[in-house]
């Protein structure tokens, strides 16, 4: 996430969730993962093949599964 992108306020709450990285590192943060063999869930429907082949380039395995923001995110929209 782009720290620019919201303010102090939001940044502290987020990190309490979770670790942020900067977009530029998503890439090597996935074949991080991978190497040490992780499977890691794709939409097949959602995810760019790009990011299958990354996985599975480095040693992981890419487990198919629907992303389960799919069906909220289409109610929104």
């Amino acid at each position: 996430m782009d720290p620019r992108k919201f303010s102090r306020q939001v940044a502290a709450y987020l990190t309490q969730l979770a670790d942020l990285h900067d977009p530029g590192e998503f890439e090597a943060g996935i074949a991080g993962l991978a190497d040490d063999g992780a499977k890691i869930a794709l939409d097949p429907v959602l995810a760019a093949e790009k990011l299958k082949m990354l996985v599975e380039d480095n040693g992981g395995k890419v487990v198919s599964a629907a992303d389960p923001a799919r069906i909220p995110r289409a109610t929104k929209n």
